[in-house]
């Protein structure tokens, strides 16, 4: 009898957690086996639960950790922005100023903060710098500063000798393609025959250095600016397709501002951003660069200077004013989100 006790108290149990019907030879259990039994069934039950609720709030726990310590997707697009704009003041690159991205970078904060109310004085740059600088419409699928003196800017290495057909019949297409989109749409026709020279082109270039490899009379430098102009210069070609090209060749043409606070303000009325540089237009986007570098920096010096300013009102009125010190520090913890 001792020995069946175990057995027929796991019967039990079966019978009072899943509410089953046991063998006929458990139903037959002691009366004390049973009552041994009912607390620690009503024990197990109440573990479970107990268990349960705990898992639930260690997950509600681990939900709002999660949520609280990360970023949202605006706020991590801000963040690569903000890092952007720390490296675009300190040490950038000669190739990433020339390529256009670092004075981007610059000019987006630069419009943020003016668009925050910030406005400080600008230096005064020489007036020939901007006739070197190319810029482009937003989200434009060309380059219309790489037109915008209606002919191309060659690269060294496609001046030379080897190239002088080629270079000749793009350069008559291309003066021809603006005289039309200057009068009406450019033709079909004149946009095609430009392509498949520049494709020739293009072409003959990866000949070339096949064949000539390291005999090659140019340096690998030479050779990727030459293989990137031509390919900015097959996308200046679907510019030319649009229907507002005119307008986008006026706007990089005629690029006038005396300071680094009129060519924001131009930039941001006319939706521009700045396009890589060409053969010749280093020293301008150099000289653009440090400009635009000081001005933001004139910028955010303001910024600081507010955001220290409503910080200094807000403890002053801390203690005399609820309501007053509330609005302030919530002045106080806007404006430093700001920066």
């Amino acid at each position: 009898m001792i020995r069946s006790i175990p057995m027929r108290a796991m019967l039990m149990a079966g019978v009072l957690l899943g509410g089953t019907l046991a063998p006929a030879s458990a139903q037959a259990d002691d009366a004390d086996i049973y009552d041994l039994m009912v607390p620690v069934v009503q024990g197990v039950r109440q573990r479970a639960r107990q268990l349960s609720l705990e898992n639930r709030r260690l997950e509600f726990d681990l939900d709002t950790y999660i949520r609280a310590n990360t970023l949202t997707p605006s706020e991590e697009r801000e963040l690569r922005r903000r890092e952007r704009v720390l490296r675009a003041l300190s040490d950038p690159t000669v190739t990433e100023i020339r390529s256009g991205s670092t004075l981007n970078d610059l000019l987006q904060d630069a419009q943020i903060l003016r668009s925050r109310g910030a406005r400080v004085e600008a230096t005064v740059w020489p007036s020939h710098v901007l006739r070197r600088v190319n810029v482009t419409a937003a989200g434009s699928p060309g380059d219309a500063g790489i037109l915008k003196d209606g002919r191309l800017p060659w690269p060294a290495l496609l001046r030379d000798a080897a190239f002088d057909g080629a270079r000749r019949e793009i350069d008559r297409l291309i003066t021809r393609a603006v005289s039309e989109v200057s009068e009406r749409d450019a033709d079909a026709e004149t946009l095609g025959r430009l392509q498949r020279a520049l494709s020739r082109l293009d072409g003959r270039l990866t000949l070339m250095a096949r064949e000539q490899g390291d005999r090659a009379a140019w340096s690998p430098t030479e050779y990727m600016t030459a293989k990137d102009f031509i390919r900015r210069a097959d996308q200046a070609v679907l510019l030319l397709e649009q229907p507002n090209a005119e307008e986008q060749l006026a706007l990089a043409r005629d690029l006038q501002a005396g300071t680094a606070a009129e060519l924001v303000a131009y930039m941001t009325t006319h939706g521009l951003q700045f396009a890589p540089a060409v053969s010749g237009d280093e020293r301008a986007y150099m000289t653009a660069y440090q400009a635009l570098a000081d001005y933001d920096t004139r910028l955010r010096g303001k910024m600081n200077m507010e955001l220290r300013s409503t910080e200094d009102s807000t403890r002053r009125a801390v203690g005399t004013d609820g309501y007053t010190g509330s609005s302030g520090a919530a002045r106080a913890k806007k404006a430093k989100a700001a920066l």
